[in-house]
């Protein structure tokens, strides 16, 4: 089955039947925003699985690797929505193409999901319209030939990070003082004792 991500030009050969992707518009989910918080975080979303990829990748080294060494401001939360439609001439092969796709499988009306390999994650994909749009198209030979179109309107949840990350470097070093005050103002206190712990070694 040939799929295109937008409906294809004239220069385009069209083997019918086929499906066509369009993204129309990015929206803010105030239902599922939180208020501006630091969060730990071990991924960076859309891009990255890991948040050492990550790292990797904007060449971050005061990042330690250990978990709550890098933190960022809780994503804030989007809807994607995209048309998705299927063009066929023939009604049976349309009535097939609706079966399939309303299926658990690709765009039902409930528990949809899509996997997203880039960063790992398994979004909720939920289905929001479904219409018929038939329309009329010329051949070759100058006939008007039926199209028949099934759209389908889904959102699917994304996350858009407001912020770089923050990242902090490990402690090496702890040192103690133990002074005696004076009683006259002015005058420096005694060291009565100092210590230097070293941090353990990494595991």
């Amino acid at each position: 089955m040939r799929t295109y991500f937008r409906f294809p030009d004239e220069q385009t050969e069209r083997i019918y039947p086929f499906i066509t992707i369009e993204f129309m518009s990015l929206q803010f989910a105030s239902d599922r925003a939180h208020s501006a918080q630091m969060m730990k975080i071990d991924c960076w979303p859309s891009e990255y699985s890991s948040f050492a990829e990550y790292a990797e990748a904007y060449n971050i080294t005061s990042w330690t690797g250990r978990v709550g060494s890098a933190e960022a401001v809780m994503w804030h939360p989007y809807n994607m929505l995209f048309q998705i439609s299927s063009h066929a001439r023939d009604p049976l092969d349309a009535l097939y193409l609706d079966g399939k796709l309303i299926g658990t499988h690709y765009i039902p009306d409930r528990w949809g999901y899509l996997d997203i390999p880039e960063d790992g994650s398994c979004r909720w994909l939920d289905r929001l319209e479904m219409r018929t749009a038939n329309y009329i198209e010329g051949n070759t030979q100058g006939m008007n030939q039926t199209v028949f179109r099934t759209v389908y309107t889904v959102s699917v949840n994304a996350h858009v990070p407001p912020e770089d990350p923050k990242t902090y470097l490990p402690v090496l070093q702890v040192m103690g003082v133990i002074l005696q005050i004076k009683s006259r103002p002015g005058e420096t206190p005694t060291v009565l004792s100092s210590w230097i712990n070293e941090a353990p070694p990494e595991p």
